[in-house]
């Protein structure tokens, strides 16, 4: 009996092991696999927007999601999250924690102001209030709704000088740590960190922060730094360009200076992202002063670091410049980085980065026209951006994360800053000259120049500056047709000055008389010849090369004796010209060349008196002669003696060389051989007369003797 009992139950047992094992096989064959949701993201730059577009979507979601967005640019090292939400139909809502005094931001944001009708807000940022102690009474009540969902993006605590003695307590504090922690913003006006409260307060949170604190009332028990200071100032300067400075108020459009009340840092030390800091601060120091490593973590007017931000408005206690009130609006909208939408214009992802530094193609500096031709190039530098969502489930806070997605945004060139001039270290400013890569300056330069040339993006970005020296080809060399010059009273002539190289830019050429009163010089270099003597006409170049002319100026008259048959005289001043001519019609008479009987002087006039005109017959005359130049003395061994046919007797001291030239003029005329019909003798000063040279006529020449 035993034995049956043991089989039928191992049968029993058999079987039922049999049956559950199959039952289970096919509940695993039919079941349908929980489905996993996944988050897909897109990112599409918008160059001519200036920013990236990013889409989202949660597929096989089984709850509601809120969504962070993480982004960074490709060269940093580390994600934080941005803004995304702010618009018309989801603004960005604001809780301003305040401490009893200095409840202004919301007239600031939502009251119509000169430059918009709703407020440094412009209608996207809507503001409740709470003081301190209030808050700190219930702070859940100000953050969540009756269903446990946080209330508002981002809040603002402050702002008055040492936040007007008061602190939030620690249950506001874990709280505002749990709003942190969400992904929603939160923005500390002056005081609200460091100052004296140590680790109370928001100073229980620096670390979100990424501030450090010393002291400031010398207990550094509390401090992170052994040493306090802090930075004062009214005038600050932006030192990170991005959404913050010019989403939704464009701050940097004058300039990177702005100005607010004056406040300063108060031994806090940022180590997020400082966007602005104080310009040309002085520094107050109650204990041990910071190194220079600290100092540049003390200057900080605004300081950001994911969804946390800290700014200096509050120590002038309500008072706020509208540069200060931009600030604010920017850093709040910054901070609402929660949103349910799965859409959003990433304007934080802007375009950054500078062009190229340009390239100068070529430069011709045309003096004929008076213009500089430039032509030159760069090309745009896009900012890359990485980027990933984080979806939070509203059930039970399950998180899902996308794969990261890179774009790069790049505006592209809008134009170029140029300045041309002498200096090598010119910086164009901001303006834009030209958007062409070609551009012509109606201006020319003789002496070397330097080109400075800046592109700008249509972020507005710019780049390093090209500065190229311009070397412009000067005179080498200049020379002048001719080195030496006479001239006679009253003519004139012209030098000619050749430059080299032939391409010498600069060919301008400057004349000048070393004695104007004996003979001038125009621009042109011609030569006036004004009285007798010796000048120099020197034609100079820009850069200092000159070339030279000695001009000797003759007097341009002569003094002319007539000796008459009758054995008179007579004497007269006239031109060479008029001595010439009158030359020339003595030997035609005398030749027979003329049948004019007379010679009519033109006697130029001088001094007072003016031109007068004399006739003198041919028959009365019987020799004449002029004063000369200087004539040699020497070798006059030979004496002849003329005797003319009106009875008088004339001497000359000859050398050999004369007397055979007046014997061989006396033969050749005795015989019809010239037509030559007088003679000149040179005659030597003496005691009693000049230098002077006597015309004798063959046809008055009786006989002559030599000794």
């Amino acid at each position: 009996m035993k034995t049956k009992k043991i089989f039928s139950t191992l049968l029993i047992a058999a079987f039922a092991f049999s049956f559950t094992t199959t039952t289970n096989n096919v509940s695993a064959d039919t079941t349908t696999p929980t489905s996993v949701p996944q988050l897909n993201l897109t990112v599409t730059p918008n160059n001519d927007g200036n920013y990236n577009d990013l889409k989202w979507n949660m597929s096989s979601a089984s709850q509601d999601y809120s969504y962070k967005l993480y982004s960074k640019k490709s060269t940093d090292a580390q994600f934080q999250t941005i803004p995304c939400k702010g618009t018309d139909t989801d603004k960005v809502h604001v809780l301003n924690v305040y401490p009893d005094v200095g409840n202004n931001l919301k007239s600031w944001m939502e009251d119509s102001n000169p430059e918009d009708t709703k407020g440094y807000g412009k209608g996207i940022i809507a503001v409740d209030e709470a003081t301190i102690s209030d808050f700190n009474s219930n702070p859940t009540k100000w953050l969540k709704d009756s269903n446990g969902n946080w209330k508002y993006d981002v809040i603002y605590l402050g702002a008055w000088d040492c936040d007007n003695g008061e602190n939030l307590n620690d249950s506001a504090v874990n709280l505002i740590q749990s709003f942190i922690e969400s992904g929603r913003g939160i923005l500390g006006g002056h005081d609200t960190i460091g100052y004296t409260w140590g680790n109370s307060g928001l100073g229980k949170l620096r670390n979100l922060f990424n501030i450090k604190i010393g002291n400031w009332n010398g207990d550094y028990s509390q401090a992170d730094i052994q040493s306090n200071a802090g930075v004062w100032g009214s005038n600050i300067t932006i030192k990170r360009h991005g959404l913050l400075t010019n989403y939704p108020w464009n701050i940097t459009q004058n300039g990177d200076k702005l100005n607010v009340p004056i406040s300063h840092s108060t031994s806090q030390f940022a180590y997020g992202d400082i966007w602005m800091t104080y310009t040309d601060g002085t520094y107050t120091i109650s204990g041990t002063s910071p190194n220079q490593d600290l100092l540049q973590h003390l200057n900080f007017y605004l300081t950001t670091w994911n969804n946390t931000a800290m700014i200096q408005t509050g120590h002038s206690e309500g008072k706020a410049t509208s540069d200060e009130q931009k600030v604010l609006a920017n850093t709040l909208f910054y901070l609402a980085q929660v949103t349910d939408q799965t859409s959003w214009e990433d304007h934080k992802g802007q375009d950054v980065d500078a062009p190229n530094k340009p390239v100068i193609n070529s430069v011709t500096n045309d003096t004929s026209k008076n213009q500089i031709s430039l032509d030159y190039s760069s090309t745009d530098n896009g900012s890359t951006y990485d980027y990933y969502v984080e979806a939070t489930g509203k059930n039970d806070g399950t998180k899902v994360t996308s794969d990261t997605k890179t774009a790069t945004v790049t505006t592209g060139i809008n134009g170029y800053s140029i300045v041309v001039d002498q200096n090598p270290d010119t910086i164009p400013g901001n303006t834009i000259t030209t958007t062409s890569t070609n551009y012509v300056i109606n201006n020319s330069y003789k002496n070397d120049f330097y080109v400075h040339i800046a592109a700008i993006d249509k972020a507005g970005n710019i780049s390093e500056v090209t500065h190229q020296k311009v070397t412009v080809d000067t005179a080498a060399n200049i020379s002048l047709n001719k080195t030496t010059d006479n001239l006679t009273v009253g003519s004139t002539d012209n030098l000619i000055a050749t430059i080299t190289p032939s391409d010498a830019v600069d060919k301008n050429v400057t004349w000048t008389s070393s004695d104007p009163s004996i003979a001038t010089v125009d621009p042109y270099g011609k030569i006036t010849a004004v009285k007798p003597g010796t000048v120099t006409i020197t034609a100079s170049t820009n850069n200092g090369k000159t070339a030279s002319c000695n001009v000797t100026v003759a007097d341009n008259t002569v003094n002319l004796t007539l000796f008459m048959q009758d054995s008179t005289t007579r004497q007269y001043t006239i031109t060479k010209d008029e001595f010439t001519k009158f030359t020339n019609w003595y030997n035609l008479r005398a030749n027979g060349g003329t049948l004019l009987d007379s010679y009519t002087f033109n006697i130029p006039g001088h001094d007072s008196l003016p031109p007068t005109q004399e006739t003198i017959s041919f028959k009365e005359i019987e020799s004449f002669e002029i004063m000369s130049d200087s004539i040699p003395t020497a070798d006059r061994t030979n004496t002849l003696t003329l005797l003319m046919k009106n009875s008088t007797i004339r001497e000359y001291s000859l050398t050999n060389d004369e007397l055979n030239k007046f014997k061989h003029w006396y033969s050749l005329k005795a015989n019809g051989g010239t037509l030559q019909s007088y003679y000149i003798f040179n005659v030597p000063a003496d005691d009693f007369s000049p230098d002077r040279k006597d015309y004798v006529l063959f046809n008055n020449i009786s006989s002559f003797q030599v000794q």
